[in-house]
């Protein structure tokens, strides 16, 4: 362990730790690599990645963030940041008021991924299409699509407190191969509308 003067601050060097105003970096091996925490007292607290910006010698970048910032009385946020076209850019935020993906509105698709399905939710970023199942496609302004990968059929089922939740219960829209079903399960009428006004009824 070694202490230097710098500028009239004092700095601590721990086996390659650098500890200098509230701030600790770590350079390995000399590489232009550096990994940098911050703490700003009664604001935020910051955890850095931070490299040499190509052709400018010794001139430093951020490539990701983590955040943890005050939002409210005894609330406090963790935002996640990222480099993106060059620039760092809000991806995650968690806090109290919610968790927001893609805040800053970058072109930044978001994908769930289940255990047989890699794109079990896509919302993407370009188009604003969703889809499940699926990366989405469309003639047509935007579109939620629902997919299934295997031959059993796609389905949109519809269903409240009053007609349970069961496998026979509600409304669905379905598509197996090229036979489309528009079906209710319950003991009730369908009923179409346009202009506010009913056109068709069929009974139960």
């Amino acid at each position: 362990t070694t202490t230097s003067v710098a500028g009239g601050t004092a700095d601590t060097y721990i086996n390659g730790l650098t500890i200098e105003n509230n701030e600790a970096s770590y350079n390995n091996g000399g590489l232009a690599l550096v990994n940098k925490f911050n703490w700003g007292y009664g604001s935020a607290i910051k955890w850095y990645n931070i490299y040499d910006v190509p052709g400018a010698s010794g001139t430093l970048g951020e490539t990701n963030r983590i955040q943890s910032q005050w939002a409210s009385a005894n609330n406090y946020d963790t935002v996640f940041y990222s480099m993106i076209g060059a620039s760092m850019a809000e991806t995650l935020s968690l806090g109290a008021s919610g968790t927001v993906f893609n805040e800053e509105s970058n072109d930044m698709d978001f994908r769930v991924e289940s255990n047989n399905n890699a794109n079990a939710l896509f919302v993407e970023g370009s188009t604003d299409h969703i889809g499940m199942g699926v990366l989405p496609t469309t003639s047509y302004g935007n579109v939620l699509q629902i997919h299934d990968t295997g031959t059993a059929g796609a389905n949109l089922r519809l269903t409240d407190a009053t007609s349970g939740s069961g496998t026979n219960n509600g409304m669905e829209i379905i598509q197996i191969g090229v036979q489309s079903y528009v079906i209710n399960r319950e003991a009730g009428a369908m009923t179409f509308y346009t202009n506010q006004n009913a056109r068709m009824q069929i009974g139960s």
